[in-house]
């Protein structure tokens, strides 16, 4: 092949340039994923991003050093994150000032704020670490409190003579 891309990520290799699926074409949830983004990249480069993410062997090493010094996620669950999850989840707490109490309906992107938040909260080891600092600061692994938990604790102490450490 020619001086450009050689790594058949669907570049024509005569000068690098990509050739890539046209955005009608990709999975819809792709299309959405785009859509949040918030960058105004050609939908046509995720599946490129997609396949350099599944096996990064394929990208020369002098590459994959400049990707990650152009902020490239290599983790395909961070991306996720970053791209379709937490766009959600900021505009809702935006919107509300918490992520407590967050709709249980799918958004129209396919997102259920409730769902990631909970999904969060039972499985912090499988969130992202910059995903999860974004939550925390949002105050979604706080615990919720209200009238109920009050009375939940007075109830615990008269059954037992103290509260737990």
């Amino acid at each position: 092949m020619g001086s450009g891309c050689s790594t058949g990520l669907g570049c024509d290799g005569e000068n690098g340039s990509m050739v890539l699926e046209t955005p009608e074409r990709l999975p819809a949830h792709q299309q959405v994923q785009l859509r949040n983004s918030g960058h105004h990249v050609p939908a046509t480069i995720t599946p490129v991003l997609a396949q350099i993410r599944a096996d990064p062997s394929q990208v020369a090493p002098h590459h994959r050093n400049e990707l990650t010094q152009m902020g490239f996620e290599w983790d395909p669950a961070a991306a996720e994150w970053n791209s379709v999850f937490l766009p959600a989840l900021r505009a809702h707490f935006a919107q509300s000032g918490t992520l407590h109490n967050a709709p249980a309906a799918y958004d129209e992107n396919g997102v259920s704020v409730a769902q990631v938040v909970e999904y969060a909260r039972a499985n912090p080891e499988l969130v992202p670490e910059r995903a999860a600092i974004e939550l925390r600061n949002m105050g979604a692994f706080t615990p919720r409190w209200g009238p109920g938990c009050m009375n939940g604790l007075r109830g615990f102490y008269q059954a037992h003579g103290e509260l737990p450490a």
